[in-house]
């Protein structure tokens, strides 16, 4: 019978919810009062689907989303929450879940969203068997200037590197780290043409889902934003290899102040890569990582 996690810190709720589950015969509810006891309980035996509230103290659902997909990359999660913002609902695909239900309506909602999240992830195990037995494999991508990308590529390239075995999970945060600033710096500095300030404005905004005039104004103008980012991924069972290239006129990396944001974030790729290399025009990067099993 699949299990699902239901984390609430209101016992009231709890109880509501669990009688909800309990006219479905066909699922076994287990309950954790926090963002800490439910990432306890699924280490100790992982559940087929959470569901977590929203609000809570010390972790939120939102964080609780965010960690799962760190941790957890194949279990869906989805946010029950009282709040019906859209932006809101937004920010929490963003982070990772697989749906929402509105706590206005869970007694309508709530088996249904679970029974339609559990049959997209049901061949799970098949699939993760398939990409066991994937050696090499590559991917080349044309990506529009939207930050929203880099998430949806995290959430590609993660489960394909976990499915493959390759790299721990550690590992695995940090490549997919260094290939989103990468990526984000295509779309900012050299496909936008913005200023540090005005990108550093632009992550910022974008993180606290509001507008950004600079980064809006750029996308209106059909000199920068009409610019593509061509992304090569490829995977294989010795190294991991990133092309990211712009079509900007490109920069002088060496003239990047390592406190900005951007210094941060080539530090970061130089940190987390065996090789970062950037072509004469610098608008192309390469990074590379190899395989734990092959270094000397």
């Amino acid at each position: 019978m699949p299990t699902v996690l239901v984390v609430d810190d209101s016992p009231v709720d709890r109880q509501l919810i669990e009688q909800t589950l309990a006219k479905d015969a066909l699922w076994a509810a287990r309950f954790a009062e926090s963002g800490e006891n439910a990432l306890d309980e699924i280490e100790s035996s992982e559940p087929d689907v959470v569901v977590t509230d929203l609000v809570m103290p010390q972790m939120s659902g939102l964080e609780l989303i965010a960690e799962i997909r760190d941790r957890f990359p194949h279990l869906p999660v989805i946010l029950l929450t009282g709040q019906g913002s859209d932006d809101l609902q937004e920010q929490a695909l963003r982070e990772g879940a697989a749906s929402y239900v509105s706590k206005a309506h869970f007694q309508e909602d709530l088996v249904p969203t679970i029974e339609e999240v559990h049959a997209l992830v049901r061949k799970r195990p098949q699939r993760d068997a398939l990409a066991r037995g994937m050696k090499e494999a590559a991917f080349t991508f044309r990506l529009d200037n939207n930050l929203e990308v880099v998430s949806r590529l995290v959430d590609f390239v993660l489960p394909t590197m976990h499915a493959m075995r390759i790299f721990d999970r550690t590992d695995r945060r940090n490549v997919t780290g260094a290939l989103t600033e990468a990526i984000v710096n295509a779309i900012l500095h050299g496909n936008l043409a913005l200023s540090p300030a005005d990108a550093t404005a632009a992550r910022n905004a974008f993180r606290e889902m509001e507008p950004c005039t600079a980064m809006d104004t750029r996308l209106k103008d059909p000199q920068f934003g009409k610019r593509h980012v061509h992304l090569r991924i490829e995977l294989s069972q010795t190294d991991v290899r990133f092309c990211v290239r712009d079509e900007g006129n490109g920069f002088d990396h060496a003239t990047i102040n390592p406190l900005s944001s951007d210094g941060r974030g080539l530090t970061l790729m130089r940190t987390h890569m065996d090789e970062v290399t950037f072509n004469d025009a610098g608008n192309e990067v390469t990074l590379i990582k190899r395989h734990i099993a092959v270094r000397n």
